[in-house]
């Protein structure tokens, strides 16, 4: 099962506000563009060979109706939910280190998710789904990415054409960095396939050119005590030097095609293509805190994020 599969198509219909429920190891669902009808998913392929669901996966019909619903209807709106500062700043600080909660204020913050579907080609095809989380500024928001739980909003929403070219601009230059990382391994593994495929090529013809020539040789060598012809010549038998010349260009032109076929197939191309962008809208908490330590106290002020993360953590809050 493709974890990557299940959290798109999941988020995608809660989002879409279609009942998810569970039955039997199935999923029972609804497409928005097709509300009559009820279909029966699995992420298993172990379910799916029972006979009772259908297989969501890479490639599937449904993930395809998914695919193309998502990129014409636009971005997709949603919300987090606010952390209670409490817990969060509990979790935070250590035994020694008390914390007083003051003033809370609610901050207005927008951030994005793009979903892109990640081909890789070489002697074999791969997919995967890929996420690109980007805060109001355009830096990459690693704490998005655990999160998949949102609030329906109102939605699709539209972006501005400059506030778009900016986020699609760093979401992709996000994303090829990753692909480059991953493109190293996979062309380390490519070109050493390569060389092992170049080196049986060239050992086959390169015994195909040996014995094309000692044949010649060996004919020429027979020839040379063979009686006169008839006509007064020597009888020949066997290949020619010229012939087999011949025949060895004929193998280096067929050993040139055949290792330009095999650089081609080990080529590693990655190809990306954006199936989903998501607007999320949250409130960041600025919570003035009193810190008390052996006698010692100090405010400091930190942000709250919705997974409950604090900005600074509160031991560089206290140090600065």
């Amino acid at each position: 099962m493709s974890s990557g599969v299940r959290d798109f198509i999941v988020g995608y219909l809660e989002l879409a506000g279609q009942r998810v429920r569970s039955d039997n190891g199935c999923l029972i669902v609804r497409l928005p563009s097709d509300p009559d009808r009820i279909r029966a998913i699995t992420f298993s392929s172990e379910v799916a060979r029972r006979g009772r669901c259908e297989l969501v996966a890479l490639g599937s019909p449904f993930l395809s109706s998914v695919l193309g619903d998502t990129r014409g209807r636009g971005v997709a709106a949603a919300r987090l939910p606010s952390a209670n500062p409490e817990v969060a700043l509990s979790s935070m600080t250590s035994g020694a280190c008390r914390t007083a909660l003051g003033a809370v204020e609610e901050i207005p913050r927008t951030a994005l998710k793009f979903y892109y579907l990640l081909t890789y080609t070489s002697t074999k095809r791969s997919q995967r789904f890929v996420e690109v989380a980007l805060d109001a500024s355009g830096q990459e928001a690693a704490w998005l990415y655990p999160v998949r739980h949102y609030l329906n909003d109102d939605g699709p929403k539209r972006l501005g054409g400059r506030e778009l070219e900016f986020v699609l601009e760093r979401s992709a230059s996000i994303l090829r960095e990753r692909v480059d990382q991953e493109l190293k391994g996979l062309k380390a593994e490519s070109e050493r396939l390569l060389a092992d495929a170049v080196d049986r090529i060239q050992s086959y013809y390169a015994q195909l050119r040996d014995e094309t020539r000692n044949e010649a040789e060996f004919a020429h060598s027979r020839a040379g005590g063979a009686p006169p012809s008839a006509k007064g010549g020597v009888a020949q038998t066997g290949m020619s030097y010229e012939e087999a010349e011949r025949l060895v260009a004929e193998y280096d032109r067929l050993e040139a095609l055949e290792i330009a076929r095999e650089r081609a197939r080990h080529g590693v191309r990655a190809e990306a293509m954006i199936v989903g962008v998501l607007l999320l809208s949250y409130n960041l908490l600025r919570c003035h805190v009193e810190l008390q330590d052996e006698g010692a106290s100090r405010e400091v002020v930190v942000d709250v994020l919705p997974n409950g993360d604090l900005s600074p953590p509160i031991h560089d809050a206290y140090n600065r």
